[in-house]
């Protein structure tokens, strides 16, 4: 259970980096965005 919770968390990170980058060099559009929050949903769906 740890390693998977761990796991998860450098996902949610690697992802949270992507985005913040993104928005950065503005080229983030919502659809992306909304993108991003659905796949932590699903992710916290199956934690």
């Amino acid at each position: 259970m740890e390693k998977s919770a761990k796991s998860f968390l450098e996902h949610l990170d690697e992802l949270g980096r992507e985005v913040k980058a993104k928005q950065a060099r503005g080229e983030l559009s919502a659809k992306e965005a909304a993108a991003a929050l659905e796949s932590i949903r699903e992710m916290l769906k199956d934690a």
